[in-house]
């Protein structure tokens, strides 16, 4: 997190990054739908998915449908 934005590198087999694909980032890559990092509330960041939790009590997960679904049966 930054004051120019919010950046994500890694794997990113489950889309967990937020960039809008599925490969792995060795450099940093803006998270181009958040706008504002002030927003964001909280992060829990997981080896398939990112949960993101926002001030207003929204919350984004990054990831593929199924590895989300098998995050939120044994949460």
């Amino acid at each position: 997190i930054t004051k120019n934005g919010i950046f994500s590198w890694g794997r990113n087999n489950c889309g967990q990054l937020g960039i809008g694909n599925f490969e792995c980032q060795n450099i940093p890559q803006k998270i181009q739908f958040l706008k504002n990092s002030e927003e964001i509330h909280f992060i829990n960041l997981g080896d398939s998915y990112s949960l993101l939790l926002m001030n207003d009590n929204e919350y984004y997960i990054l990831s593929n449908a199924k590895s989300s679904l098998d995050f939120f049966e044994n949460f």
